[in-house]
């Protein structure tokens, strides 16, 4: 890729299997923010040197609908949190909700002039107007590596992406159009949900990644749990209940990722893999607990044994093969949670010309050197990018501006190839880990958002 130097495209080179896991809906600070806090805070003090981390001080803070700052603060603070690793009420996290929380006078007609930057100040503003009988400061806690182990062994051993943000200001739909797609339709980009972007989901037209796979005849693969946003991309809606159980690209899991953890062991990983969480959303009393994908109210212990069966079954793989994967883990958009950072300008034109919120990136495999971090800015284009340059060089793409500047994760890698740290003690699962997926979906299951999503990819 232009983008990118000579050094990192021959780092790039040498990786011969990328694994994408995308989780849903937290912040860079919410979830990593701890790195950067002193270790009697429950960080890990990396402020200097190569491995510091732009997290949180501790000083952060956010006024509430009175004025008053609130601050920053352990979700262990909060014993249902504390006691479940879930938090119950999910922020609000779509155009207008998005905006506010990065700056309060947006409402009132305000975008950052040359040179200015969002204030990052409407977090608990907006929490509390969505849930104003729940503990305002919910939205600015931040868990540490006592709740989040596996990706503190990642964060330790690997690398982190501390400039990621997300593609869009809004919700989850628009940015992962962008990130399998590199584009989305204006109305989409700046729609209020499912309401707001109906007919231009609908509209939606034009090659996403894993019909340029095919083209190019890149074997590829995704596993899923409960529902796959890759699949109702790839079939759209109509064909997507009668053709995902049969078609070779796609392997239903159930929370054991048995098949995927097979594959790896027996060497059989493709080019180009995308692992999904359990997309089920919990009952406001936790019935049912099957999700694993972050989105709140899941808990994230359930979300960390995940990964970690994700990261296992590739550690576990042949040497050669472990050699020679990356594995990226990052999140769609980040659920209305605080982060600090201000989202840097694109130069495009409205509604593209801002990015949104910074999320978690943590990126692994022998080839990252222990404890990096990229400070590259990059967002869920970057994933596209990757793919694009590793394994279609060639392909050929309609004009696609926020693809043609994107960078490709070479610059988070290094040349050499590193030892394999000790692999993390196994995550006991929880009881809700315990239910198989239901990996035959039924139409009746799916929500509404996602029946559009497959509308609005389907090329």
């Amino acid at each position: 890729m232009p983008n990118n130097t000579a050094e990192e495209n021959a780092r790039l080179a040498n990786i011969e299997h990328i694994v994408v896991v995308v989780m849903e809906n937290r912040s860079f600070d919410h979830m990593l923010g701890y790195l950067s806090l002193p270790v009697v805070k429950g960080g890990k003090g990396r402020t200097a040197g190569p491995g510091k981390v732009d997290g949180l001080t501790g000083g952060e803070r956010n006024p509430d609908d009175e004025g008053n700052g609130v601050p920053v603060g352990p979700c262990s603070a909060y014993k249902r949190v504390k006691n479940t690793g879930a938090i119950l009420k999910d922020p609000p996290h779509e155009w207008t909700a998005v905006h506010r929380q990065m700056d309060r006078r947006w409402k009132t007609g305000f975008t950052p002039a040359l040179g200015e930057s969002w204030a990052m100040d409407g977090f608990v503003d907006q929490f509390q107007e969505k849930h104003p009988d729940v503990p305002k400061g919910l939205v600015m806690a931040y868990f540490t590596g006592e709740d989040l182990p596996v990706y503190d062994f990642l964060a330790e051993h690997y690398g982190v992406c501390d400039r990621w943000f997300c593609s869009l200001p809004n919700w989850t739909m628009p940015n992962k159009l962008m990130m399998i797609g590199g584009r989305c339709d204006v109305d989409v980009a700046k729609g209020e949900g499912v309401a707001g972007g109906a007919k231009a989901y609908a509209s939606m037209t034009g090659k996403s990644l894993f019909q340029l796979l095919d083209e190019q005849q890149v074997p590829w693969r995704a596993y899923y749990q409960d529902q796959s946003h890759v699949g109702l991309q790839y079939f759209g809606l109509g064909a997507y209940f009668e053709e995902l159980s049969s078609n070779p690209h796609f392997v239903g899991c159930d929370t054991d990722l048995a098949p995927f953890a097979a594959d790896c062991a027996q060497g059989r990983l493709a080019p180009v893999t995308w692992v999904e969480p359990n997309f089920v959303v919990l009952g406001s009393k936790g019935e049912g607990r099957t999700a694993n994908d972050d989105h709140a109210p899941a808990s994230v212990r359930a979300g960390q044994r995940f990964v970690e069966r994700v990261y296992r079954a590739l550690a576990n793989s042949p040497k050669e093969k472990w050699e020679s994967t990356l594995l990226l883990v990052v999140y769609d958009e980040h659920g209305g949670f605080y982060d600090h950072v201000p989202p840097p300008a694109t130069g495009e034109k409205a509604p593209f010309d801002w990015l949104g919120v910074r999320v978690p990136a943590l990126v692994a495999g022998p080839r990252v050197a222990p404890g990096s971090v990229c400070h590259e800015p990059l967002d869920h284009t970057a994933v596209f990018a990757t793919i694009l340059a590793r394994f279609c060089p060639g392909a050929k793409l309609a004009k696609l501006p926020r693809l043609a500047r994107a960078k490709h994760l070479g610059c988070a890698l290094s040349d050499a190839v590193h030892p394999d740290p000790a692999l993390p003690a196994e995550i006991a699962p929880a009881a809700w880990d315990q239910a198989p997926s239901a990996h035959a979906p039924n139409e009746a299951a799916l929500p509404a958002h996602l029946k559009l999503f497959s509308l609005a990819t389907k090329g």
